[in-house]
């Protein structure tokens, strides 16, 4: 009879053991088919943010979350209390380089996640946001970390969400970001706002970075103000977040290093035709010169893991508007003096041609002149003017078939 009862009460608390393991992951597979149950879950470091760009914070960054999205061309850290876990990323063609075959680099390796391309001819895949790695302990409790890995799988395929752990224990890094944004209003007027907010990704991926340099001297102490636009990418995640506390005034120092070193050594004219795509190269140059640096101890980009891929050259003009107002008569009158000039090198050109025409026809050349002179005049006054050629006498024949020919030319131009 013991026996019997032992045997049930095994049976009984062996059902409610499975049947308690089954129902539990039967419910978290469940979870991922509910609209918007996962995405309630997320992560979203502005969710306190009142609406729309702020120039400045006044909000606090929201850490909850048990999952995150994971967008192409973007790299998410995960941390637990504070210290580095991982990276995730899911950007096809891209993978970490610690996860190339023949790197033999650690996770705790900085060099570990740097972004490379998947090359095809190699058997490398891309990184998955959700790798499996064998370790003895996923093998001791296998009957857990198998269905635990493969419900995150699960996730990721229905939702594009990514776990990240239980929260406040483990979550993704967030961090305070500055920038300026470029809006457009209904007129196609551009304005430029500066925005604070917070991130919680790094792009992996070519992003554009504006940056204003409000002050810019040039050789001739004419002060310029000057809004670039960058192309940039983080090529190291780990080192952007770790190696630096903020890596956007870092990006914008290392644009207004190179924005100042390249006005100071020109004049304002030369500065200022810079708009030209073709001398705009110069300063992307020396931008790029600038942030790609690998010396450590200047504001370059390179060592903290970004890349400047090109710069151009938004807007530039003259930071005191009496500068400009000065420079724009300066420029008409410049004008002004240069059509004078040509008009006075082309007077000179037709009197020597007048000149030649007289040393080599004598008299009749003089006569030629004459009458050109007079149906000049003629012309001028118009049809409604009385001008008298000739002194009133005689008709000189020769004068006359001068004038006639003269008549025909103006009224029938070769073409």
């Amino acid at each position: 009879m013991t026996t019997l009862i032992d045997s049930l009460t095994f049976g009984l608390a062996a059902t409610v053991i499975i049947g308690s393991y089954l129902g539990f992951w039967i419910v978290l597979f469940v979870m991922p088919l509910i609209p918007t149950f996962i995405e309630r879950l997320t992560n979203k470091p502005n969710r306190d943010n009142p609406g729309g760009p702020l120039s400045e914070r006044d909000y606090s960054v929201s850490e909850f979350g048990y999952f995150t999205e994971v967008l192409p061309g973007r790299v998410k850290i995960i941390e637990r209390g504070g210290e580095f876990i991982r990276c995730i990323m899911s950007y096809e063609g891209h993978i970490f380089r610690g996860e190339i075959s023949g790197e033999n680099l650690r996770p705790n390796d900085d060099d570990y996640w740097e972004v490379r391309e998947t090359l095809p001819e190699s058997e490398n895949k891309d990184s998955h946001p959700l790798p499996w790695k064998t370790s003895a302990v996923k093998w001791v409790f296998f009957l857990f970390t198998i269905p635990w890995w493969i419900w995150k799988r699960w996730v990721f395929k229905v939702t594009g969400f990514v776990f990240t752990g239980i929260y406040p224990f483990q979550r993704v890094r967030t961090y305070p970001l500055e920038y300026f944004k470029k809006l457009k209003h209904g007129g196609g007027e551009d304005e430029i706002i500066r925005v604070e907010d917070y991130s919680d990704h790094f792009r992996v991926a070519d992003f554009q970075f504006p940056v204003r340099v409000p002050s810019a001297d040039t050789k001739d102490k004419i002060p310029v103000r000057v809004f670039m636009d960058l192309m940039a990418r983080v090529f190291n995640p780990y080192q952007t977040a770790y190696w630096i506390d903020d890596w956007s005034s870092r990006l914008s120092a290392a644009t207004v290093d190179g924005v100042t070193h390249f006005t100071r050594g020109r004049e304002y004219d030369n500065v200022i035709s810079i708009m030209d795509p073709k001398k705009g190269r110069d300063l992307s140059k020396e931008i790029m010169k600038s942030g790609n640096s690998n010396r450590v101890n200047t504001n370059s980009v390179k060592v903290i893991g970004i890349s400047i891929s090109q710069a151009l050259v938004m807007d530039i003009s003259p930071v005191r508007e009496e500068d400009g107002v000065r420079l724009g008569e300066v420029a008409r009158a410049r004008v002004d003096r240069d059509s004078t000039v040509i008009r006075a090198e082309g007077r000179a050109a037709e009197i020597d041609k007048q000149a030649a025409v007289v040393r080599s026809n004598g008299a009749i050349g003089l006569a030629v002149l004459a009458a050109e002179r007079n149906v000049r005049t003629a012309s001028a006054a118009g049809d409604k003017a009385i001008v008298v050629i000739g002194g009133g006498g005689d008709t000189d024949p020769i004068q006359a078939a001068i004038l006639h020919e003269l008549k025909k030319q103006n009224e029938d131009p070769q073409p």
